[in-house]
């Protein structure tokens, strides 16, 4: 049965999610990652597409994406996948499928939700218990958001900048935000106390 083909709006915003095969680990070392953040970096300028918040966990990866009648959704992420694919069977002689299925997208259809979408993924290394605050991992967007630093991937999300007309109240809100977003979690028991 042949696959549905995707359909990508020719303007707005993907939340996407490329897992490793069998939930295997897609980073092994500090290098790795590093490998994978600059591909992203050549593929999004190749294929006119944005990022807006990323977060790289052990075994999956988050991309808010932008695109427009310019951009190459599709294309962005299967260059992406086949050489960062490529790079890790080489690296560590794997054999066989590295990423499982195609890459999962999910319109993002308002600019709440664009922010919010963000704020989620960059909760995921407290959520999986990979770090105690956001702040502390270094394969997110948060800091970029949150604190202002540099982040050659980053395309600032057009919401973020109606939080305020100062960077540093806006990135006061944004942590704020997440402050919020993790108090929730925990009153969820979503995250430990």
């Amino acid at each position: 049965m042949p696959r549905v083909r995707r359909i990508i709006p020719s303007e707005g915003a993907l939340h996407i999610i490329g897992r490793g095969n069998n939930k295997r680990l897609l980073f092994k070392k500090e290098r790795d990652y590093n490998h994978f953040k600059k591909l992203l970096q050549e593929y999004k300028l190749r294929y006119n597409c944005l990022i807006y918040h990323y977060c790289f966990m052990r075994n999956h990866v988050h991309l808010i994406a932008g695109v427009n009648e310019n951009s190459f959704l599709s294309k962005m992420m299967h260059g992406l996948e086949l050489k960062y694919a490529q790079y890790y069977k080489k690296r560590y002689a794997h054999i066989g499928h590295f990423w499982q299925d195609r890459f999962k997208s999910f319109l993002i259809k308002d600019d709440i939700y664009l922010l919010a979408c963000g704020l989620y993924i960059e909760a995921n290394p407290v959520r999986a218990s990979l770090t105690r605050h956001p702040t502390d991992y270094r394969w997110s967007s948060y800091n970029f958001y949150a604190f202002g630093y540099e982040d050659k991937i980053i395309d600032i999300d057009p919401y973020y900048l109606t939080l305020s007309e100062k960077p540093d109240e806006r990135q006061n809100i944004y942590r704020g935000l997440m402050e919020e977003r993790l108090l929730e979690y925990k009153r969820l028991q979503l995250i430990e106390q």
